[in-house]
C-alpha cells in the first residue's frame, strides 16, 4: 500500500511538471513537506517509509530531469539529497524508538529482579537515550532548514524576475509560496527549539520585538487558517 501511494504521488508530480517556475516550486515544496511527514510518521515502520519515498522521489526526479529548466534540474538534485536525509532520519529515529522501547521493558524487569542501584543506573541510561534523541532531532532540524531556505530564496528571486519581465500577475502566487515556506520553516524552528530544551542546549537572548508587526503576522496566519 505504501509503495502504491508513493507511485500515485510521484505520478501526480510527473503529470503536473512543466517549465513553469511557480509550478516547479510548488511541487517541490509539497514533495519536501510529504517527505518530512512520512519520514517522521513512518519511523516505527521504516520499510513502509522507504517504499513510499523512493518511487515518489524517483518519478519527481525523472519529470524534473526531462524538463528544460535549470530550476527543475536543481529541484531534482534537491529531491535526491532530501531523500537521503529523510531515509537516514527515519532509520535513526526508528533505532532510537526501538532502543527506548526495549530498555523500558528491560527496566520493568529490573524493577522486580534487581537492586535499587541497578534500577537507577538503567534509568540514567534511558535518560541518556532520550537526550541523544533530542540532540539528533536538533541537529536534523538544521539539515531540514537548508532546502526550505532555498525555496524561500528562489521565490524571492522569481518575484523580482516576474516584475522585471512584466508578469506582475505571478507575484501574488510567488508570495504565497514564500509565505508557505516561511510557515514550514517556523514549524521546524519550533521543533528545533523544543529539542534544544530537552537536550539542555537552549540559550535565551533578550531583544526588542516589533509588537505591531508580530500581531499583524499572527493575524495573517489565523486569517489564512480560518479561510
Amino acid at each position: 500500500v505504501s509503495g502504491l501511494l508513493g507511485v500515485l504521488w510521484g505520478a501526480m508530480a510527473f503529470a503536473l511538471m512543466n517549465g513553469d517556475p511557480v509550478r516547479i516550486a510548488i511541487i517541490f515544496a509539497l514533495l519536501v513537506g510529504q517527505m518530512v511527514s512520512v519520514a517522521t510518521g513512518g519511523a516505527s515502520l521504516p520499510l513502509s517509509a522507504v517504499m513510499f519515498l523512493v518511487p515518489m522521489t524517483g518519478l519527481f526526479t525523472s519529470a524534473a530531469a526531462l524538463t528544460d529548466s535549470t530550476l527543475a534540474r536543481a529541484s531534482a538534485v534537491g529531491a535526491v539529497l532530501m531523500l537521503g536525509l529523510m531515509l537516514a532520519y527515519a532509520r535513526e529515529l526508528n533505532r532510537v524508538l526501538v532502543d527506548s522501547i526495549r530498555m523500558r521493558f528491560e527496566n520493568a524487569a529490573l524493577n522486580e529482579a534487581l537492586t535499587e542501584q541497578r534500577v537507577q543506573e538503567r534509568t540514567r541510561v534511558l535518560e541518556a537515550a532520550s537526550r541523544h534523541k533530542s540532540e539528533f532531532l536538533a541537529n536534523m532540524s538544521h539539515e531540514l532548514r537548508t532546502p526550505l531556505n532555498a525555496i524561500i530564496g528562489y521565490s524571492e528571486m522569481l518575484q523580482d524576475d516576474a516584475v522585471d519581465a512584466g508578469a506582475a500577475s505571478l507575484v501574488p502566487d510567488l508570495k504565497k509560496i514564500q509565505g508557505a515556506g516561511r510557515q514550514l520553516l517556523e514549524m521546524i524552528n519550533a521543533v528545533l527549539d523544543l529539542s534544544k530544551i530537552e537536550a539542555g542546549r537552549m540559550d535565551l537572548h533578550l531583544e526588542e520585538v516589533d509588537l505591531p508587526g508580530l500581531l499583524a503576522e499572527i493575524e495573517g496566519t489565523i486569517s489564512a487558517s480560518i479561510a
